[in-house]
Formats: structure tokens, sequence, C-alpha cells
């Protein structure tokens, strides 16, 4: 049986093989457009798990679809049109977003939504899924050495490994970031604030909110604020 990775590229080489295009196709500034609507029903097929059982089911009507398209533009609405309201829907509801919050470090979906929260970013290049608020930090013994009220210990230990406290840096930025307490690395190493604001709007780090280490529970519920409205955003819109 073909891997199920495999069988979600299966539209994509059908739709390239269906409109002539050359192997380059995702290189050429002229597709940059159709790249991204692909790059979206890719996304939801695999977060949405549309692939999971009976391939031919899903198979055969996106071909057909892809078929019968002018091969102008990938047909991403035709798509989800198609499978909308049966169980090979690629539609998310606000449930489904709010699911994608408890997403937590290592689970397998956790780079797919990183690729929606960081468009730009090649993940061919060298990034690194980097705990905000670093991991080391986040043991019983070093939560009373810094004071942390016992009542709210285990919302710092049940929490720090969900994606609210995620975020993607190059591997040189996350291995010059490692251990180091957030609030201080972010005013040592962006001392402008054109800088901060630069920084929060790429990484969605609330403003108004204390970066203090003892503060973490309170910037956890805003940041997964900001994440939700992105991803409402991005697999909604």
């Amino acid at each position: 049986m073909i891997p199920l990775v495999n069988n979600l590229f299966i539209p994509i080489a059908y739709y390239i093989k269906h409109i002539g295009l050359s192997t380059n196709f995702a290189a050429s500034p002229h597709n940059a457009e159709n790249v991204r609507t692909i790059k979206k029903w890719l996304i939801s097929a695999m977060l949405k798990r549309v692939f999971s059982f009976q391939l031919d089911g899903v198979l055969r009507p996106i071909r057909e679809i892809i078929a019968k398209s002018d091969g102008s533009m990938f047909p991403f609405d035709k798509i989800v049109e198609r499978f909308k309201g049966t169980n090979r829907t690629h539609e998310f509801t606000d449930a489904d977003i709010d699911n994608l919050l408890y997403l937590k470090y290592g689970q397998s979906d956790i780079l797919t939504v990183m690729s929606v929260l960081y468009p730009w970013a090649d993940l061919h290049n060298l990034f690194r899924i980097d705990h905000i608020f670093p991991r080391a930090e986040f043991s019983e013994r070093k939560l009373r050495k810094l004071r942390i009220p016992a009542n709210r210990i285990m919302d710092f230990l049940e929490n720090f490994n969900y994606i609210g406290n995620l975020q993607l840096l190059e591997g040189l930025d996350n291995t010059l970031k490692t251990n180091k307490d957030f609030k201080k690395w972010f005013e040592d190493n962006l001392p402008t604030e054109e800088a901060k604001i630069a920084y929060r709007q790429k990484h969605l780090i609330p403003e108004g909110v204390d970066l203090a280490f003892a503060n973490f529970p309170e910037f956890l519920e805003a940041r997964k604020a900001l994440i939700r409205d992105r991803l409402k955003k991005e697999l909604q819109g």
C-alpha cells in the first residue's frame, strides 16, 4: 500500500501533469498564487485526515474535478464543495481550530500547523520548533525556587508543551536563545522598538502582556487567542 504521505501528493502530481507544467513549477514566480492554493489544499487534507481510509473515495473525485478544470488554478474551492458535509470535508469549524490549540511539541501535526503560522518559512532549511519560555525551566523544583505559588505550579507544568508556547526559529537563532529567560532575551536581542514590534508580529507575541516567566499562564492565553485568529483567517478564509 502506498504510504499516506505519498497519497497526498498524487492529486498535486496529477494536476501538474494535467496542465503540462514543467518540473520547476513551484520555483516559478508566475505560479506563486497557485502554489499557495495547492499548499492550502495540502494542509487541509493533512489536518482533516481526508486520506485516512478508502483512498479511491477521495482520489477519484479529486482527479475528476482536476480533469474538468481549465488548469488556470488548482481547483481548491471545487474540491472543498465536493466533499462538504461528508467525512472527507476539508472545512474547519471553530471547534476544529480550537482543537489545534491543544497540539503539543513532538506531535505529528505540529509542523503542519507551524507552516500555517509561518507561511514564509522554507521548511527545507534549518528551522527548529522552539519553546518560547524554555522547557528546561519547567520543573517543580525550579518553579518553587522561582517562588511560583504552589497553586499555580500545575498550570506551568501541564501547559508548557502546547503550541501557545512554541515558535519557529532558524537553527542559529534557536541555538543562541536556548534556555535563556525569554523576557531578558527579548530585551537584549531586540534593542529597538521597531525590532520588538517586528518580532511580535512575526511570532504572534501578544502586546500588553508581561513577558516575565511568572506570567507564563497569562502569556499563554493571550498568545493562544492570536494563534486562533491566525488559524481561522488562514484555514476558514
